[in-house]
């Protein structure tokens, strides 16, 4: 029996019609690394992973009578998150609460009667000081009031510790603990190959983007592990777990060219790049990559890259705080795919600002830069970002359930001059009009490199058909 149990709530809820993406949570695995080197049995429950229901954990933890139960939660998954903690603390556990919510809203969050410690920021070494409190019983609000980055409560009230600092050395933190994943039942959308395995080589973002809510968890210094100590994790997953493809899911990979160019050379000194492929999914700034770069990325078999482009017009991406400029988005589009990359590109559509026009001018641009993939999101103003601030002093939000704060849910906020139904109906369009040509319809069966790659293909294009069909329904 595990003395502590982290649990990944089910987004279901939150992804609506849409199957949530198949991911383990890396962060969770972080966590259950460090507590494991000092000593603590752990079991990590990823709950969509493994089928489960709420009310499912009523026995898991009655079975398991942990001491402390740690959940972590996005805006969406805060209700869900919520009801597992309920659930754990009627089984006598301890309730941590962690993740970008309980960062950003703390208040909210440590007024739950069954919450009894926030975790703010990251969390490795937080949660692993409250364990050995909680577990030592030391535990009494003298004691409590050392621990850093925790908001807990003192006789019914809230108590709000000092911030923990960011980790500056990340060697000194333990590969994620994958044992403790169902890795065979990830499935990876957009992969090629199978097993696929995520690592993380950096943490923190200088940008200034007004949608993003990261950097509340990961701060603005951009901050790296060591060449080496991502190689190591690297040939583990491949020598451990069969690593077959690699994805780099740093949030901006690029920001040291320096330590990519660096890495590269280091992985091909090895050999690594001929026993996998490498994809970065969505860690490129158009203005941070060059010719150098993205010639050294290709030479380690890295075959797949995404930008954020976000918005076809140059005044709701000045707006927006992206830092980038039209002809950039032009320019690194072009190179990557001269290159020889698959490209995705991310937009954004239902910007502070966005109109009908401005984003007909995303979905045209879309069409002008012709990536592999382009994915319309609409914006979802989590609390804690700028872009919220905005909209909401505007009275623009017209949202305030965090059930419907998921991905594919419809738009929680309308704008001046577009209705949630305007911003809607451009997300279908610019999905019909990019996908259904026949060129590019021919180029994504020609990509499919193996029956993994073609069972993908499938589930995407079946994605993409739903979300048309299932929000002209709503």
């Amino acid at each position: 029996m595990a003395q502590i149990v982290l649990v990944n709530p089910s987004a279901k809820k939150a992804y609506g019609d849409m199957t949530p993406p198949m991911y383990p949570p890396l962060g969770l695995g972080y966590i259950a690394a460090l507590l494991e080197k000092n000593g603590f049995s752990v079991r990590i429950i990823d709950t969509d992973i493994e089928g489960l229901e709420n009310r499912d954990f009523k026995n898991i933890f009655s079975g398991e009578k942990p001491q402390i139960v740690g959940i972590t939660c996005t805006t969406p998954l805060y209700s869900n998150a919520l009801e597992i903690a309920k659930i754990a603390k009627d089984a006598g556990a301890k309730v941590a609460l962690g993740g970008i919510h309980p960062t950003i809203k703390p208040k909210e969050c440590i007024e739950n009667p069954e919450i009894d410690f926030l975790i703010m920021g990251e969390g490795e070494k937080t949660f692993l000081e409250i364990s050995n409190a909680v577990v030592s019983k030391k535990d009494s609000p003298k004691e409590l009031e050392k621990i850093r980055g925790i908001v807990f409560k003192k006789n019914g009230k809230p108590v709000y510790n000092k911030p923990r600092p960011l980790i500056d050395n990340l060697d000194e933190l333990p590969f994620p603990a994958r044992h403790l994943f169902k890795q065979q039942k990830y499935t990876y959308p957009a992969a090629q190959y199978s097993p696929t395995i995520p690592i993380m080589a950096s943490r923190g973002c200088p940008g200034q983007c007004t949608y993003c809510c990261t950097k509340n968890v990961f701060g603005l210094r951009y901050r790296t592990r060591s060449v080496e100590n991502v190689i190591a994790e690297i040939e583990e997953v491949i020598e451990k777990y069969g690593a077959r493809e690699i994805h780099i899911w740093d949030d901006n990979f690029a920001v040291n060219k320096k330590y990519l160019l660096e890495f590269c050379r280091k992985i091909k000194e090895k050999g690594i790049h001929k026993k996998v492929v490498f994809a970065v999914p969505q860690g490129l700034r158009v203005d941070q990559v060059d010719e150098e770069s993205l010639r050294a990325l290709k030479s380690i078999n890295v075959y797949s890259v995404g930008f954020g482009v976000e918005s076809g017009n140059q005044k709701i991406l000045d707006l927006a705080k992206k830092g980038i400029t039209l002809e950039q988005s032009r320019k690194a589009i072009a190179l990557a795919k001269k290159t020889g990359f698959e490209v995705w590109a991310f937009f954004i559509l239902g910007l502070y600002g966005d109109t009908r026009e401005t984003m007909r001018q995303t979905i045209d641009f879309a069409k002008e830069l012709d990536p592999d993939f382009a994915k319309f999101l609409i914006l979802k103003p989590f609390p804690g970002t700028e872009v919220f601030e905005q909209l909401d002093r505007e009275n623009l939000v017209i949202e305030k359930d965090y059930d419907k704060y998921g991905l594919y849910e419809r738009p929680i906020h309308r704008l001046k001059q577009a209705s949630p139904d305007d911003i809607l109906e451009m997300q279908q369009i610019g999905f019909r009009e990019f996908y259904l040509r026949p060129k590019k319809l021919l180029k994504q069966l020609l990509r499919i490199r193996s029956f993994y790659g073609l069972k993908v293909f499938a589930g995407t294009a079946w994605s993409i058909l739903r979300l048309n069909i299932l929000s002209g329904k709503k």
